[in-house]
């Protein structure tokens, strides 16, 4: 039983992306996440890609599947882990002035979201 103080590890394995009930159900799970809220604890990882040279943040579905979460479950990034939070941040970063940057999406999750700098490549 999941509950506000259980910590989930959710992978998404790369032969779900074509099936869209499947990444519907991890939506799904994310938003159940998020509406216990708690401690940030939860992690997001991506099976399949052992041999793919890229930044999760550099893999078209992996970013879609961010960019998902940012506008169905924004408040996910409030109870993730330090690391999914900041690959969350840099999958759906905007560039501005030549410098990636938070997407303002964010804002209502993340007040602060102008103050964070990015390093992403």
């Amino acid at each position: 039983m999941i509950d506000k103080d259980t910590a989930v590890f959710l992978v998404i394995n790369k032969v779900d992306f074509p099936h869209k009930e499947r990444l519907n159900d991890s939506i799904a799970f994310c938003e159940k996440l998020a509406s216990m809220g708690g401690l940030p604890r939860h992690s997001l990882t991506f099976d399949g890609y052992v041999d793919d040279p890229r930044e999760v943040w550099e893999i078209p579905e992996c970013v879609s599947f961010f960019h998902r979460i940012l506008m169905e479950v924004p408040q996910f990034l409030k109870v993730v882990d330090k690391d999914t939070f900041a690959t969350i941040l840099y999958a759906t970063a905007v560039k501005n002035n030549n410098k990636w940057k938070v997407n303002p999406a964010w804002a209502s999750v993340l007040p602060n979201y102008e103050k964070i700098d990015l390093q992403r490549k």
